[in-house]
C-alpha cells in the first residue's frame, strides 16, 4: 500500500474513533506492525510492512492500536482490549499472523545446517539453540548477508 494512503487512512479512523491530541507517524520496524506510544500520545505503522500489506491488513493494524489508546494502557491484550477491538471491526489478536514480513538482512547457519535469520548482526560469536542449550564453540554460526546469497 502506498504510504500516503495509509497516511490518509490513519488519519480518517483516528478521527472518527480516537480522542483528540493523538498523532500518527511511520516508524522503521521490520517485526511489528503497529505501535501505541502512551507518553507521546502517538499511534505509529511500520512504514517496511505497510509498504507491502493490503489495505485490509493496515485498517487492522490501525484499528488494532486505536484499541489500546480507547482502553487505556494497562489493558494490553486482555479481555476489555479484545471486546473494544471487535467492536471497532479489528482482529483481537496480539500478533499479525497472516500478514507480510519481510526477510532480514543477515542469514546464520550452523555447522549441522540449521539456518536462522537476524535483523542485526550478533556482536559476538553465538551458538546453534537447536543443538545445544548453552554455547558450544562446535555449533557457532556463520553469517552471511542475504544479498550475498
Amino acid at each position: 500500500m502506498k504510504l500516503g494512503k495509509v497516511e490518509e487512512l490513519a488519519h480518517t479512523l483516528m478521527r472518527a474513533y480516537c480522542p483528540s491530541g493523538w498523532q500518527f507517524g511511520f516508524d522503521h520496524a521490520k517485526r511489528r506492525a503497529g505501535r501505541t506510544n502512551f507518553a507521546a500520545h502517538a499511534i505509529t505503522v511500520s512504514a517496511p510492512l505497510a509498504a507491502v500489506a493490503s489495505e485490509a491488513q493496515v485498517r487492522d493494524v490501525i484499528l488494532h492500536e486505536i484499541a489500546h489508546v480507547r482502553v487505556g494502557h494497562a489493558h494490553h491484550h486482555d479481555a476489555v482490549w479484545k471486546e473494544e477491538a471487535r467492536r471497532l471491526g479489528a482482529t483481537p489478536r496480539a500478533t499479525l499472523t497472516d500478514g507480510p514480513s519481510l526477510p532480514a538482512p543477515y542469514v546464520g547457519t550452523c555447522p549441522r545446517g540449521h539456518r536462522m535469520e537476524r535483523f542485526r548482526r550478533p556482536p559476538g560469536p553465538v551458538s546453534c539453540a537447536v543443538c545445544a542449550s548453552s554455547f558450544r564453540p562446535e555449533y557457532v554460526i556463520t553469517w552471511t548477508r542475504r544479498e550475498q546469497l
